[in-house]
C-alpha cells in the first residue's frame, strides 16, 4: 500500500506537468527506493524511463541527454546537476520548469510503447541508444516466470547500477512475482561486514551480479553458508563465468543453485541461461 501510494503521487505530477506518453525521462540517482517508485510510476504511464548513475560524468549525461531529446530529469535524491534541463523534479517532489518539453520527441509505436531506453559504450565507447518495448519487456517477465528459480518469496539482492540492464532481472522479477528486492550501494559493499549484515538482516536468498563482482568476496572465509544461510541462488551475468569462480562458490555454498545466464542489451537483458551442475 505504501509502495502504491507513492506511486500515485508521482503519476499525478507527471499528469499535472503534461508529460506525454512516449516521451523519454531521464531518472537520475543511486540506490534510494525512490528510483523505483519513479520508474514504476513512468511505465505505468506508458512514459519510457532512461536510468542514469549519478556517478556518471557530466558529460556522458548530456550525450545521453542530446541522443534521447530527452529534457525532463526526475532526481530520486538530493543531487545538484550542472546542466540544465526543461523540467527538473527534484527528490521532495519540487518542480522547477524552464521551457515546455517538445512533444514531438515522443518515441515509440503506440500498439507497442517503450517502456525503456538503456545507453551502452559499446565497442566505440560512444553511447548505444537501446529502446525495449512493452512486448519485449513481457517475454522477458514470462521467461523469468516460467524457467527461473524465483517466487513471491524470493529475496533479491541488488547491486548492480540501475543504468546497467543487469539490474532489471531483479527489479522486474520482484514487481512480477511479489517478490522483494534489497538495494546494496558501493558504501555497503566495500564494507564487506557492513554488507554481510544487510544480507543476513534482510534474509537474502537470491544473489543476482557479474562474476567479477563475486570475485571480490570469494578468497573472504566469512562468505559461505556458516555466515549466510539464506542465500540458496546465485545467477550470474554480463560477463564469462569461469570454473575457478563456480568452484569456489560450491565450496563455500554447497547446497545452492548456480545458473549461468547471458544475452546482449538489445535482447532484454538476457536470452539464455543453463543450470550449472557438478558433471559439468
Amino acid at each position: 500500500l505504501e509502495l502504491k501510494n507513492e506511486v500515485e503521487k508521482y503519476k499525478l505530477l507527471f499528469q499535472d506537468l503534461k508529460i506525454p506518453k512516449g516521451y523519454p525521462v531521464i531518472i537520475y540517482g543511486d540506490k534510494e527506493a525512490a528510483f523505483l517508485v519513479i520508474l514504476i510510476a513512468l511505465v505505468s504511464m506508458d512514459i519510457p524511463y532512461i536510468p542514469f548513475d549519478h556517478s556518471y560524468p557530466v558529460e556522458w549525461l548530456k550525450k545521453v541527454k542530446s541522443i534521447s531529446n530527452s529534457n525532463v530529469i526526475v532526481k530520486s535524491g538530493e543531487y545538484d546537476i550542472d546542466l540544465e534541463f526543461s523540467i527538473i523534479v527534484e527528490s521532495d517532489l519540487k518542480v522547477t520548469i524552464h521551457t515546455s518539453i517538445n512533444s514531438h520527441t515522443c518515441l515509440g509505436d503506440q500498439s507497442d510503447p517503450l517502456r525503456y531506453i538503456m545507453f551502452t559504450s559499446g565497442s566505440t565507447g560512444e553511447p548505444k541508444f537501446i529502446q525495449i518495448s512493452k512486448s519485449s519487456l513481457l517475454s522477458f517477465i514470462r521467461w523469468l516466470k516460467k524457467d527461473h528459480p524465483f517466487s513471491s518469496k524470493s529475496i533479491f539482492m541488488n547491486q548492480a547500477s540501475f543504468s546497467f540492464d543487469l539490474s532489471a532481472y531483479n527489479i522486474y522479477a520482484t514487481f512480477a512475482l511479489g517478490g522483494s528486492i534489497v538495494l546494496i550501494d558501493e558504501t555497503t559493499y566495500s564494507k564487506t561486514e557492513v554488507f554481510y549484515k544487510r544480507l543476513s538482516n534482510y534474509m537474502v536468498n537470491t544473489w543476482i551480479s557479474t562474476p567479477s563482482f563475486a570475485y571480490l568476496f570469494i578468497t573472504d572465509k566469512e562468505f559461505c553458508h556458516n555466515n549466510l544461510q539464506n542465500l540458496q541462488t546465485f545467477i550470474f551475468i554480463g560477463e564469462f563465468f569461469d570454473k575457478k569462480l563456480l568452484d569456489k562458490i560450491w565450496r563455500g555454498f554447497n547446497n545452492a543453485t548456480l545458473i549461468n545466464s547471458y544475452g546482449p542489451t538489445e535482447t532484454t537483458v538476457a536470452t539464455c541461461f543453463a543450470y550449472c551442475t557438478k558433471e559439468m
